[in-house]
């Protein structure tokens, strides 16, 4: 419509009488923070644990009898960007879950609430001084 004088014609308001009928499916989408595959490697050995000289230093920083040691394989490859995530979906899956139930009998009720931090440390260090680190924990 033209405009004349300045005036905008008054335009009836669209309205539509028929409704659209909405179809809602559920998608068979994998849960957020399972994207990663992860494998217990129960073969794995630590030779540290146990060893005459290594395991009077892991004593002194409470990494004692009670502690377990395990090796998980990520199918994925990992990238910096991508450490995070996977750290967090570690932490939630549930067949790593399982294997730390068995073999620490903790149980985690809520894994969704599980986060996990970590901080990059340097590959050059030499002596046991890295686990001073812990003690802000």
């Amino acid at each position: 419509l033209p405009i004349s004088q300045g005036k905008i014609p008054h335009r009836p308001p669209i309205t539509c009488s028929h409704t659209m009928p909405m179809l809602i499916e559920e998608m068979d989408e994998e849960p957020v923070g399972t994207a990663w595959k992860f494998h217990h490697l129960p073969d794995a050995k630590f030779f540290s644990v146990g060893s005459q000289h290594v395991q009077p230093l892991l004593d002194k920083w409470g990494f004692g009898p009670d502690m377990a040691m395990c090796t998980f394989r990520v199918e994925q490859n990992v990238g910096p960007d991508d450490f995070q995530d996977m750290l967090n979906s570690f932490f939630r899956s549930r067949e790593v879950l399982s294997v730390l139930h068995a073999l620490t009998r903790l149980r985690v009720l809520s894994p969704d609430k599980v986060t996990a931090r970590y901080q990059q440390m340097s590959t050059k260090v030499v002596s046991m001084s890295f686990f001073n680190k812990l003690e802000d924990c």
